[in-house]
């Protein structure tokens, strides 16, 4: 069953989300796909649940188009395709043909969840998780909603709507929702900066003591965009030093 923390050490544990009575060996199934930013949380939760029990067993459901079926297999996790797909923006042929598309994929969806006999179903968003939140309603499997960004996306708004269980890295991005914390590796969680400054401007060519500005975007972000911020940037810089030498 699922139970909210009420001590130190159910803290550390957000969402109790099977009773340890009545399961050998818990299964979870994660939910995401087609951004990193919905992928990554998920694994990072995968591998935290790995270390505190290896006999835990953990799929991922995401859809055939996003990084998930890169992503997935390569941090070792089975990854279950389902005929997810985005939802169409505008009248045409692919809005007609998207509740087949969006029907069979929860149909996929639960299957998987009666054949691994799931312990709970983990959702972090995007288009893909759909499936999985609807099918976890439609197997009455415990579902849990994880949201990092500032607003919520279509996926973790409906999900919200089909379980109790809600977690967002914002305060008052989902109506009723806890604060938790963003998953991230940990690799970058135990970071030692200060050791590794020097050696990453070895490594970069770059000089010890000038200043560095890191550009970077989402997990799909245009070249042009990227290139368009440096050159802001660098006309601001370049504004203000002249404005400061005499």
């Amino acid at each position: 069953m699922l139970a909210a923390p009420c001590d130190a050490e159910a803290r550390r544990r957000p969402f109790d989300v099977v009773d340890d009575r009545t399961a050998d060996t818990m299964h979870i199934v994660f939910a995401a796909g087609g951004t990193a930013g919905h992928i990554e949380p998920a694994l990072n939760t995968a591998d935290a649940l790995i270390r505190a029990d290896p006999a835990i067993e953990i799929t991922v459901l995401g859809g055939r188009r996003g990084l998930e079926s890169t992503l997935v297999p390569a941090r070792g996790y089975e990854l279950i395709e389902t005929d997810a797909l985005p939802m169409p923006r505008r009248p045409g042929m692919a809005a007609l043909r998207f509740p087949a598309h969006a029907l069979r994929g929860v149909s996929q969806a639960a299957a998987h969840l009666r054949r691994v006999q799931a312990s709970a179903v983990v959702g972090f968003g995007g288009y893909a998780a759909v499936p999985g939140y609807v099918a976890a309603r439609r197997t009455r499997t415990p579902l849990l909603i994880h949201e990092a960004n500032s607003t919520a996306g279509f996926a973790n708004v409906l999900g919200a709507r089909l379980t109790e269980h809600v977690a967002t890295v914002h305060d008052g991005v989902l109506s009723g929702a806890r604060h938790l914390a963003l998953p991230i590796r940990r690799s970058i969680a135990e970071l030692d900066r200060a050791a590794e400054r020097s050696a990453a401007r070895r490594e970069w060519g770059l000089d010890p003591q000038a200043p560095v500005v890191l550009v970077f975007g989402g997990s799909q972000v245009r070249v042009t965009s990227t290139r368009w911020s440096l050159l802001r940037w660098m006309s601001c810089w370049h504004r203000a030093f002249t404005c400061c030498t005499p």
